[in-house]
């Protein structure tokens, strides 16, 4: 299929079901472009666009003046699910169309905005997110908003660019250290043992849940830390802090941040592209470029660290979670993920940054991830193809 059929399918789709339902496209096969046709359709009308992000916001608003020409003619509003949280059912009255995209995002903490809308309303639920992750399968959301469309092929039948994904590989070392101890007593330790250490908190912790019954970690601990037995309630505590320092302590690397260096080096050697940079933490970011997006920076300055980046003034720009769903990175070839996280819908909103090329183009994104750590076992949860290399082979794969 090309984009023009699976977005005129998606229009008789909505048409159909009187602009109420969900829209399932993989990133970059045209769900902007898709709203826009939806507008025009039934114009005049009045347009409440919903986002996860203030950046989003931003994205959809120079879409719509980029696209749309007579955009002021239209009585169109974009709004954060945050701000508009607590607005009166008056509020959402105004609106005849609302559009709430990266759906997956809204959990049932959100779910406010869209039980007080008019039943009658047309409501369009956008998201790229494949269907495993979509929450609202789940729950109320997938009743009252049946998915009408789900197209995940846009590599494969040519419409957006491929992105080849390769993992850089190491061995910890007590080369690099990191910080330990307890509050009154820090020093410095390698971080092979330190990893020994976490990782042999962590197998008693998890000892403790399998002796008392849990089927699944993670969510027995967390139900758990509700008990009223004192010592399920201090088990599952010490379980999640186990794991939580395990966790930290991978996404916080020194060694991860000296051969992110040493890729952008290697990328730098034999392109002049710009690179895209994908941290779990503000300071890991800082350490690899003097320009970080995250949620610490002022909204505004973030803007335009996104502006510069896509006019190509930053070279390497490093994130923390801020460019990451449905924002416009124009003509970025190349990422790299320092540190990352299991979560498939995380890693898979990150790589398709990068599908903004021609076509016929292809990105590159490298994963830094230290041999036989729980990292490793992240990386093979994301399900994503991929394929080892050294940093000598960087050259050949760009």
């Amino acid at each position: 299929m090309n984009r023009e059929e699976i977005l005129n399918k998606s229009l008789a789709l909505l048409k159909e079901n009187n602009y109420r339902g969900t829209i399932v496209l993989t990133m970059g096969t045209g769900k902007s472009i898709l709203s826009q046709n939806v507008i025009k359709e039934i114009f005049p009308t009045r347009v409440l666009i919903v986002t996860p992000r203030n950046l989003l916001n931003e994205s959809w608003i120079n879409t719509l003046k980029n696209y749309l020409p007579e955009y002021t003619n239209y009585n169109i509003v974009v709004k954060t699910i945050k701000s508009i949280y607590n607005n009166s059912k008056e509020y959402f009255d105004q609106f005849d169309l609302f559009i709430f995209d990266e759906c997956h995002t809204i959990d049932e903490a959100y779910f406010k905005p869209l039980s007080i809308i008019d039943k009658d309303a047309k409501v369009i639920l956008l998201t790229g997110t494949p269907n495993k992750e979509l929450p609202f399968k789940k729950n109320v959301l997938y009743k009252e908003f049946p998915i009408l469309i789900e197209y995940y092929d846009a590599q494969k039948d040519g419409i957006t660019n491929k992105i080849n994904t390769y993992v850089i590989q190491y061995e910890l070392s007590d080369r690099y250290k990191v910080e330990s101890g307890s509050t009154l007593k820090r020093f410095m330790v390698g971080e092979k043992k330190q990893y020994k250490y976490l990782t042999e908190r962590y197998d008693r912790a998890s000892k403790r849940m399998f002796n008392i019954g849990s089927t699944n970690l993670i969510s027995d601990s967390i139900a758990w830390l509700k008990s009223d037995d004192k010592e399920v309630k201090s088990i599952a505590s010490e379980f999640i802090g186990a794991m939580n320092s395990r966790r930290r302590f991978l996404q916080n690397l020194s060694s991860s941040i000296a051969y992110t260096k040493l890729i952008i080096s290697n990328i730098q050697k034999y392109s002049n592209n710009k690179i895209l940079t994908f941290h779990e933490s503000v300071e890991s970011a800082n350490k690899i470029s003097p320009y970080a997006a995250h949620g610490k920076n002022p909204k505004e300055y973030n803007k335009e660290l996104l502006t510069k980046f896509n006019n190509g003034d930053i070279p390497v720009l490093s994130s923390v979670n801020s460019l990451t769903m449905g924002i416009n990175l124009v003509n970025a070839k190349y990422s790299i993920f320092e540190s990352f996280n299991g979560s498939y819908t995380s890693v898979s909103q990150k790589l398709h940054r990068l599908s903004r090329l021609n076509p016929t183009d292809h990105a590159v994104a490298f994963f830094v991830v230290p041999k036989d750590t729980q990292s490793s076992v992240w990386m093979d949860s994301n399900q994503i193809d991929y394929k080892v290399i050294s940093l000598l082979d960087i050259k050949n794969v760009l």
